[in-house]
């Protein structure tokens, strides 16, 4: 099961689909990045400045719920 957090002081939606050991990074487009394992599968989605790169009512509601407190 995926793992959401968004931090709001950074503004990056983290989206961790598996745990595995990370190789790489591997942007696919701007403020979206994948990162990888060393089998080549995709462990997370980080989307950077996620309230402008999502509508609106969606970020609200993602950044309501999985809001990362530190």
């Amino acid at each position: 099961m995926a793992t959401v957090r968004y931090w709001k002081d950074i503004d990056v939606l983290d989206i961790v689909l598996k745990k595995g050991a990370y190789r790489f990074s591997e942007p696919i487009a701007d403020d979206v990045i994948l990162d990888v394992s060393d089998a080549g599968e995709i462990l997370s989605v980080e989307i950077h400045h996620a309230t402008k790169r999502l509508a609106r009512p969606l970020a609200q509601r993602l950044a309501h719920r999985y809001l990362v407190t530190r």
